[in-house]
């Protein structure tokens, strides 16, 4: 099969240890770039012992031959969810780097294990002293290599000298299995820093490690990380994992090896994996209508009349501005900006309709309403606006919003102001006109449940900042910046990043902006501008990136190349999580979105911030519970915002001491039956354990319960006609209490 030409308007990375590798030295000016063709190598096919060396074809494909040698943990064969010595090993499939005097000199086709890039305890700053030589020269050698197969591995004595200015040289080691040095990964016969990355044996992708240390301040301290795109960089201290994928060297006279099918740099196809995922549950962007027959709260701010019905259905009408007579307020530039007074209650607000004309400020209009999940603007006239900073900034759950009815005609910031909106997934622009707007920084900021953002409508020749503005738009598949002229962009000091499209690792579509210059991504004196015109990496779960000739692009067309935009797709094969191990605890989700736990234990892992079914948590509509012993239930189902309902088959509390935000930003959970729970041994869990379960209306209340829990806003009366407003404590049976 034909492969594609690369594109000769984006510059490849050229081999060769001289120039490949990362200078510590600042530029005295900015240079002018021009993109560049970089020559295929010419690399003589040569055939060593049966073996083809590493070899190149015209589109710049790398094949390498492989060999089986050993055995490890690679696949969860037990489908417990983790890979590790419970599971069964699997052949060590090598790629053939070269060959010398019948020794092969190997690397792993896929990083084998996980692990700390530095001992941070032991400040460790050498190969030679290092935890992960120890590791493969000990554990991971006996464990992969029986005692005929220990024979044939060469012991080798290995150069770690490095003449880079800020990488640090070392002594001489004698290893039998270790990791590439830069000086190693860098040399082009072996055709690695054409590769991609390495696929990991639980993960999926992974970085992975070279041996080389990284010791001058502007590269880092610990193992260099080497990522798909054929670069190398360096990280500060991690305190994370990387990748491990081992070398060594075979005496090919062992009769213990096999020969293995060849492996190539580019995967220019996908195979479908099947998967029957849940459906996404359908989110009604209705505004209920104002009850005047039950307002709990109003008032009037400047020229806005303010009320919240009982059902936490904000009204706002007027002609004119807020003065701002909130208890809250915000320090903009030298003055403090004081918040409307609705905001005083924004956890009662679930919706919003808005009836205003003449305001000229929404700055942090609905900030913070973290509980309002539906508005209506229809009736909105914003002609007047000029600033619309931060104005949905936190609101959590806001699902749709449709903006065509807005005039932004005057509107000059739009900083922030989607900012969080964590459940948005649809947004309807219209002709939304920004022809005056000067600053869009984080305007899509961690909105991690968009799919698609058409921005064709949008006129950016004003815009100056768009820093970060598209950061952990984690589900964004389709871009579309088309209408993007970029000519007015400029950068502060430090901390450029523009569009920060390199995260979006679920992109398949991207309509390219315009105008963009090469000068904009020259880091000279500026030390913390980065690549920020790199697009989504290419990886063994994608295609690469082409336009409609078949041209490979791997960043955003500069210079001459971008007088006009082009459309980019590639194809990404998702694989959703839907089962596994969390902690002690084992889970699933059905085709019905159905989630079942089960275990005796904890949930938790060190350093994990929610249980591992949070991944599902956009198909996850209900959930059953048979867990027992948890002394932890902390953040247990939190931010699962499609979960209406819970049968709690078993879940023993009788050593639980901990349960705060255990249903934090349940949005849609209607009703909670925790009348067999018994909370005697609680120490902590007020704090946020019903917040944002803005739907709940229906309870019944646990026993011995000593601590104050609130309850959410509204009014909560048990069957004799009390009001509640926290869950009632010290009682030995359990209550009914529902919400009016």
């Amino acid at each position: 099969q034909t492969q594609p030409a690369v594109n000769q308007g984006v510059t490849q990375p050229t081999l060769g240890s001289q120039n490949v590798l990362p200078s510590t030295k600042k530029p005295s000016s900015s240079p002018t770039r021009k993109p560049a063709k970089t020559p295929v190598p010419t690399w003589t096919t040569t055939v060593v012992n049966g073996f083809y060396l590493p070899r190149i074809d015209e589109n710049e494909v790398v094949s390498w031959d492989c060999l089986y040698f050993g055995n490890y943990w690679q696949e969860d064969t037990n489908n417990d969810g983790k890979v590790d010595e419970k599971d069964e090993k699997q052949p060590i499939k090598w790629r053939v780097l070269s060959i010398e005097n019948n020794t092969a000199f190997l690397l792993a086709d896929r990083s084998l294990a996980s692990r700390p890039n530095i001992d941070e305890e032991k400040g460790e700053t050498s190969w030679e002293n290092s935890e992960v030589r120890k590791w493969l020269n000990n554990d991971f050698y006996n464990d992969a290599f029986s005692e005929k197969e220990k024979q044939g591995v060469v012991l080798k004595t290995l150069d770690n000298t490095e003449d880079t200015e800020g990488y640090q040289s070392g002594n001489s080691t004698q290893d039998k299995v270790a990791l590439l040095s830069l000086r190693e990964l860098a040399v082009e016969r072996y055709g690695l820093l054409r590769g991609r990355y390495s696929r990991y044996t639980s993960d999926g992708n992974a970085d992975w490690a070279v041996r080389t240390i990284a010791v001058s301040e502007s590269i880092g301290n610990g193992f260099i990380d080497v990522p798909t795109s054929a670069k190398i960089y360096g990280s500060w201290r991690m305190r994370g994992t990387i990748g491990i994928r081992p070398i060594m060297y075979l005496n090919l006279s062992s009769k213990q090896w096999k020969k293995a099918e060849s492996v190539s740099s580019v995967p220019y196809e996908l195979e479908d994996e099947e998967q029957t995922l849940p459906q996404i549950p359908e989110v009604s962007d209705e505004v209920t209508e104002f009850d005047e027959k039950n307002i709990v709260h109003q008032g009037v701010d400047g020229s806005i009349t303010w009320k919240i019905d009982k059902n936490g259905c904000l009204l706002l009408e007027g002609n004119g501005d807020w003065e701002g007579l909130g208890d809250s307020f915000v320090i903009v530039g030298d003055e403090d900006q004081k918040y409307p007074k609705w905001l005083d209650y924004s956890d009662d607000i679930i919706s919003a309709k808005v009836k205003i004309s003449g305001i000229t400020n929404c700055h942090r209009m609905f900030g913070d309403c973290t509980e309002m999940k539906t508005i209506d603007v229809s009736e909105f006239d914003t002609s007047k606006v000029t600033d619309m900073e931060d104005m949905f900034r936190n609101c959590f759950a806001l699902h749709n919003i449709d903006l065509s009815a807005l005039d932004t005609s005057n509107v000059q910031s739009m900083y922030n102001m989607f900012y969080r909106c964590k459940s948005l997934r649809k947004l309807i622009f219209g002709d939304f006109n920004t022809k005056n707007v000067t600053n869009m920084r984080c305007m899509f900021y961690e909105c991690e449940s968009i799919q698609e953002l058409d921005l064709s409508a949008f006129n950016t020749k004003k815009v100056r900042d768009m820093d970060w503005m598209f950061y952990s738009c984690k589900k964004l598949e389709k871009l579309n910046l088309s209408s993007f002229d970029l000519t007015a962009i400029e950068f502060d000091d430090h901390d450029s990043t523009l569009f920060k499209l390199a995260d979006l690792e679920n992109l398949v579509e991207l309509k390219t902006p315009t105008h963009l210059s090469e000068d904009l991504f020259i880091d000279s004196e500026n030390w913390g501008r980065i690549n920020t015109k790199e697009l989504p990496k290419w990886t063994t779960n994608t295609t690469p990136w082409k336009d409609d000739k078949g041209s490979i692009y791997t960043e955003l067309p500069v210079d001459a190349a971008s007088k006009s935009s082009i459309t980019l797709t590639r194809q990404v094969r998702k694989s959703q999580r839907l089962s596994g191990v969390s902690g002690d605890l084992q889970w699933n989700v059905d085709s019905q979105g159905k989630l079942m736990i089960t275990g005796s234990g904890e949930w938790k892992e060190d350093g994990e911030d929610y249980p591992d079914w949070h991944e599902a948590r956009d198909y996850i509509t209900s959930c059953e519970v048979d867990v027992t012993d948890i002394k932890d239930a902390s953040d247990f189902f939190a931010d699962l915002p499609y979960l209406q309902h819970i049968t709690f088959t078993r879940f023993d509390t009788s050593k639980t001491t901990n349960m705060s935000g255990m249903f934090y930003c349940c949005h849609n959970l209607q009703s909670l039956d925790l009348s067999k729970w018994d909370l005697s041994k609680v120490e902590s869990g007020g704090e946020y354990f019903l917040s944002g379960t803005v739907s709940l209306n229906r309870i019944k209340t646990p026993v011995n319960l000593s601590k104050e829990v609130s309850l959410p806003d509204g009014i909560w009366k048990d069957e004799d006609g009390n009001r509640y407003t926290v869950l009632p404590q010290n009682r030995t049976t359990s209550i009914l209490l529902k919400k009016e």
